[in-house]
Formats: structure tokens, sequence, C-alpha cells
């Protein structure tokens, strides 16, 4: 698929040239002409969150793993990955990849799972990950590992790559036929829901034996922690009002602090579940695929999260604010936007970036360790598509005592392509957090020169290889506690 017309990488080597390649867009956004290096620079700041000490700004972000055992056991090439996590010099290590909370919620046959069988090998990974941080950076100070938790719901393939088991909260009448559910299919029981809180807790109780940080209850891209947001006809008590529709992250939460309470709690949410997407075949050939056009629907459309259910193609961000401060009222501290799902929302689906302009965002500071946010607040107005399923540098100021974190390296190369002129960003930078064994395998020094031109090009002073964080400024409560 072809993305059209956007700038080369050669152009934007220089700081000028990125100023004329902004002028050429129409684009007021601050550069500046050097910067700086390890220790001065703000990527190589500690950042103490919800009691957390995280040693540096950089991060890994959390992936879906494909090349587990089958029983759930890392292999030879999970543990490579995971040590090169740990040589990155990444002091965050945001989940590390998905594990899934039991064997039927797996997004494929070799994602890793969390049990007694398993528990043993994950957490002789996980020394593995500190092993490899202390050989490259001489000490494991400051270093953060989380575990991602996750049930893939709509999209589990537990035992065939090709072969999906979809374990539904409702009924989707667009998604149902696009991945071809039979009417019959059934519907989980909130009985069966709550089993499935109980494996989650059980499970966080196991990463907090095994030495874990946190656990991100992931509620991204379409998978089942994230379609309860969507709920909203569902009956009974995970559906319908958003106090129903939150029953479920609620009640994990509570059991996660009564069974381990050393353990912090993070959140990965997509803050839009938008309506499902195809390419367009008016303009789709036999080596091309068309931009994305929505399916057709009927309003008001009540499957999506984070729209206006009249006009679903419009952003209306009411509920994923109250979810977001909802999360803070349960102690979660460390949030992880991206927006849509991969599985059916188009790579150029509109309204992405007017989406996050509605959020509030940080502005006013002259301060360089705010250049992250002042950045996106600017881009947000001007550039009218973005990836769908990416994350963004910032999450947004009005998120006191959070930390936050956004895509640096994976979201570099999806993070804008405005049309017809849009503009491109550092594959190198873009690479980073998706292909193990390249940036991701060098120390922070490394990481910093290898990002040179990507963070000259976005004006920021935050970018790194897996995400930017950024402490907010709000209620005097910048540890989180």
């Amino acid at each position: 698929m072809k993305f059209g017309d956007f700038a080369k990488i050669k152009s934007l080597q220089t700081p000028q040239g990125f100023r004329d390649n902004l002028q050429q867009l129409g684009l007021a956004m601050p550069c500046d002409d050097t910067l700086e290096s390890a220790p001065s620079s703000p990527l190589a700041a500690p950042l103490k969150i919800d009691g957390l000490n995280i040693g540096n700004r950089f991060a890994i972000q959390p992936m879906e793993g494909w090349d587990a055992e089958t029983d759930g056991r890392p292999s030879d090439n999970t543990r490579r990955r995971w040590q090169r996590f740990g040589s990155s010099g990444a002091k965050l290590i945001w989940g590390g990849e998905a594990v899934a909370v039991r064997p039927d919620g797996r997004a494929n046959p070799n994602q890793l799972m969390l049990n007694a069988s398993t528990e043993r090998d994950i957490g002789t990974m996980r020394e593995s990950l500190i092993a490899a941080h202390r050989e490259a950076m001489g000490s494991d100070d400051g270093l953060v590992i989380g575990l991602q938790l996750t049930h893939s719901g709509r999209f589990c393939k537990p035992n065939d790559h090709h072969k999906q088991e979809p374990m539904i909260l409702y009924r989707h009448p667009i998604l149902d036929r696009k991945f071809k559910l039979k009417p019959d299919h059934p519907i989980m029981s909130d009985g069966d829901i709550r089993k499935l809180i109980d494996d989650y807790v059980a499970v966080a109780m196991r990463a907090e034996a095994l030495g874990f940080d946190f656990v991100d209850l992931k509620a991204c891209h379409g998978y089942l922690g994230h379609e309860f947001l969507s709920a909203k006809t569902r009956e009974g008590d995970f559906g319908g009002s958003l106090e129903n529709r939150t029953r479920f992250l609620r009640e994990i939460v509570v059991g996660v602090r009564a069974e381990a309470p050393r353990l912090k709690l993070g959140l990965r949410m997509s803050a839009i579940d938008s309506v499902s997407f195809r390419p367009d075949p008016a303009l789709s050939g036999p080596e091309r695929l068309g931009p994305g056009t929505p399916e057709e629907f009927t309003a008001p459309y009540r499957y999506g999260f984070g729209l206006d259910e009249n006009n679903p193609l419009q952003i209306d961000l009411t509920e994923t604010k109250a979810v977001i401060a909802l999360a803070r009222d349960l102690g979660i501290h460390l949030f992880n936007i991206t927006l849509g799902s991969p599985y059916y929302t188009a790579p150029d689906a509109p309204c992405a970036v007017s989406a996050l302009r509605r959020l509030p965002s940080a502005g006013g500071s002259a301060d360089r360790r705010d250049a992250a946010s002042q950045c996106g607040a600017r881009t947000e107005a001007v550039i009218p598509r973005c990836r769908a399923g990416r994350q963004w540098l910032h999450l947004p100021a009005g998120i006191p005592a959070a930390c936050r974190a956004g895509s640096g390296a994976r979201g570099l190369d999806g993070f804008c392509r405005p049309r017809p002129h849009g503009t491109g960003l550092s594959r190198v930078a873009g690479r980073c957090a998706e292909r193990e064994g390249h940036a991701a395998q060098a120390p922070v020094p490394h990481l910093q020169r290898l990002h040179h031109r990507a963070a000259a090009w976005a004006g920021v002073r935050l970018l790194s290889a897996g995400c930017a964080l950024q402490e907010v400024a709000g209620d005097g409560e910048g540890d989180g506690n």
C-alpha cells in the first residue's frame, strides 16, 4: 500500500531542512539547533511516579508476542527479546509484551501466559532482562518492569493461527459480519466475566510474587478490556451505563489491591473505538489497497467509544475523560494512550488528530522539558489524518499526577501522514521498537545519537525509542502519591 508523496528523510537531516519542511506545510513548531546528550539531556532525567523511581525517559512499549511456546512459556526468541529490552538502557519496561491471563484469551497460540506451569520461566526471563540491563548500564537502579495482562476477547486464536475462537460481550452488527460470526454465537455471561476477573487477580498475584513493579490492565485495540467500554447494548451488570461498562476494570483493581497490595497498576487504553473501516473498493487494485472508507452504519451508533453516537465519524471524548478520571480515582497513575484498533480501523482513518485535540493539552510553558506536549498541541490543529492503532507523544496535561506515555520510536513511523503533502519520519527511529536487536539493544547514549535526526524532525526533547515520558505538573502530586 502506498502512502502518497511525503518528504524524504534526507531532506530532514539538518534543523534548517526541518524548518524548511515545516514552512512548506504551514506548521509553527519549535526546533532546537542542537540536542543535549546524556547526562544533561531531558531524556536522561529520572522520573518519580506513584512511588516508582524511573531512571530515565526511555521506555519499551508492550507488543503482541508471537513466538512463545504453545504452553505459554517463553521460547529462546522470547528470552532474547527481553534481554535486549534490558540492554537497551530503557528504564521503563511497559509490559514487555501482552501476557494472556488464561489459555482461551490468547490472540495466537504462541502468546505468553502466566500460570503455575510457566511462572518459573517467566520469572527467569525477567531476571535475564535485569542482568542484561546491569551489564549494559552498570546497575539496575531506576529500572521499572511491568507486565501487560490481556484477554483478546473478540480476536482470540488460542489454538490455531488461522482459526478464530471469539469471546464477545455483545452483538456488533458490523464486526460480527466482518469476522463471520454466526447469529447464535454465544455472548459471555456475567458469571463468565466474574470468573475472568478472578483470573486477572490470580495472575497479578503471581506477577507481584515474581517481582514485577506493576501490571498493565490492557484496554485497547478492540480486545476484551476495550470492548467493555463500548458495550452499550449489553444487558446486566457489565453493560449499558458507563458505570456498568467500567465495572470490569473497577473489580479487577479492587481485587488486585486486596491480593497484591505492593503491585502498581497501569492502563493502556484506546481513547476511541471507531466505526469499522475497509479499503475503498473503488480505489483499490490488484497490487494496491485503496484508502480507508467507513463501513455502512446506522445512527444512533451504539457500538463505539469516544464517539458522537449521532455522527460516529466525529469524536466525543466525554466518556474517555470520565474513564481516565475514574482510573485515577482508583489509584492508577500510569497511562498509555493509543487509538482505535488495527483489526478494523483504517490506516488513514480521519479525525484521530482532532480527537486528541479535544483532550486538554499542555501549553504555556517555555521549559524545554515540556516541548513534547507543546509540539503535540500545535500539530494536532493542522494535521488531518493519522495512522490508527498508533500512539502519541503525549497524554493531555489535564490528567495531573499521571505518568504520560506515548510512542516515540514505534509511533514515529506512523505518527502522522498528512495527505497529499505528508511528512516522512525517521525510518530508523520508526523501527526501533518494532524490530528486536536494533536500537533496542543499545545503551541510552547510543539511542540518543540514533534518534538525533528523528528528534530534530519532531522538534521535541522528550522523544524516546519506546515512549516519551513526562511528569505532569498539576495538583502538587507530581510523584503520584
